[in-house]
């Protein structure tokens, strides 16, 4: 669990740098700005994971599964409003 918090905070503090980047003030909605600092922290993560030995094609993967739960769920606190007006998987897209 150590390492973990240890890793954590590597990719916190290498977001915090890339943060200005993202002129967060710009973005027009709170769905967008959740977006970009999840970019932001994939971005982070996954030169952090090379700088601790972790071979490249584990690292992508690691960032690619643990951004997707987090997308995921996301997801599904965004679409609640559209899933419970409608059944339609079509008309919810809409």
């Amino acid at each position: 669990m150590q390492h973990v918090d240890r890793l954590i905070s590597k990719v916190a503090a290498v977001a915090d740098d890339l943060c200005p980047v993202a002129n967060f003030d710009a973005l027009p909605k709170a769905g967008n700005r959740l977006m970009v600092e999840m970019a932001i922290f994939t971005s982070a993560a996954y030169p952090v994971l090379l700088d601790d030995d972790v071979p490249a094609d584990s690292a992508r993967a690691l960032v690619v599964d643990v951004g997707w739960e987090y997308y995921a769920r996301l997801l599904r606190l965004t679409s609640l409003p559209f899933r419970l007006t409608s059944r339609d998987p079509g008309r919810r897209l809409r």
